[in-house]
């Protein structure tokens, strides 16, 4: 499977899955902004249709000022100290289908699951667990 982006508009950006055999394309997901429940956090991003989330990192390409006046402190090189920001991986799946769950009166509230497939069972303010990604299949780009 390859993915595609499609802007929907300035906040809303489709996740296109494209089987390779059969060039069919759908919707697997979507970026959208604001993030957060209720769409409440305007500085934020949500992505939604992930299957898993895996390797979190440094981002080599993104980083912050570690002071505010970055004219105070130097490295020796003369660059301003850059604090990394994060970088993670997310995997998507063709099986995945656009569909709108209702499910609040569910025992399980964070994955909307019954059974629950919360991976953390116990009291966490996220179900899932960030996996590396050794413990994942995962599709390589050939080259």
């Amino acid at each position: 499977m390859k993915i595609e982006f499609e802007l929907k508009d300035k906040e809303t950006v489709s996740i296109v899955g494209i089987d390779e055999k059969t060039n069919e394309k759908k919707s697997i997901g979507q970026i959208f902004t604001p993030g957060g429940s209720g769409k409440m956090h305007k500085n934020a991003i949500q992505i939604c249709g992930f299957e898993e989330a895996f390797d979190l990192w440094g981002c080599a390409v993104y980083g912050m000022p570690k002071y505010k006046n970055d004219d105070l402190v130097k490295h020796q090189n003369g660059d301003a100290v850059i604090e990394q920001v994060k970088d993670i991986q997310l995997k998507f799946n063709m099986e995945t289908k656009l569909h709108h769950c209702r499910q609040l009166n569910n025992v399980c509230l964070k994955c909307y699951n019954n059974p629950c497939t919360c991976e953390l069972k116990i009291k966490h303010t996220s179900p899932y667990a960030i996996k590396n990604h050794q413990d994942l299949y995962l599709e390589e780009v050939k080259k």
